[in-house]
């Protein structure tokens, strides 16, 4: 086979790799976005637990609780959209701010979903620092970032 019928050969399946790195790359942003990965830093939240709350009251501080699961696509959206927005994250440090996983709700968890009356994800529950819940300002589904942002500042 002479070089021209090779660069020819070789040219024929440029088309097909092109196609191959199109759709590694739609992979991978399909993966990120039901995985909830993403490349911007986000609101960090602790686990969840009784007496992690219990502590976090006596410090007189407002607390934030996020309700999420990993197969809810509007807490993926939430955490990629809202949570990434970096007013919303400057804002969110005078919280303290815990995760509930609710992917398999068990014990401490399962009772955290009934006391907070959970009826749905994602779903965000503010405490003022006084130790009361705010019922008005709980958050159920997905809000973009500045309305979610207004309604963290209501909370003292």
């Amino acid at each position: 086979m002479s070089s021209s019928e090779q660069s020819k050969k070789i040219r024929g399946f440029i088309p097909y790799i092109i196609v191959g790195l199109l759709f590694l790359f739609v992979g991978q942003v399909i993966v990120g976005v039901f995985t909830g990965e993403s490349s911007k830093p986000g609101v960090e939240w602790q686990p969840y637990s009784e007496a992690a709350i219990a502590e976090a009251l006596k410090q007189n501080k407002p607390i934030m609780i996020y309700f999420a699961a990993d197969w809810c696509e509007p807490c993926h959206v939430l955490r990629q959209e809202t949570f990434t927005d970096a007013d919303v994250r400057a804002e969110a440090e005078r919280f303290l701010r815990f995760k509930v996983d609710l992917t398999n709700p068990k014990g401490e968890i399962a009772k955290a979903e009934e006391k907070y009356y959970v009826g749905g994800l994602p779903m965000v529950v503010f405490i003022g620092s006084d130790g009361n819940e705010r019922i008005r300002l709980r958050l159920l589904g997905f809000e973009e970032a500045a309305r979610f942002r207004q309604r963290m500042k209501a909370v003292q």
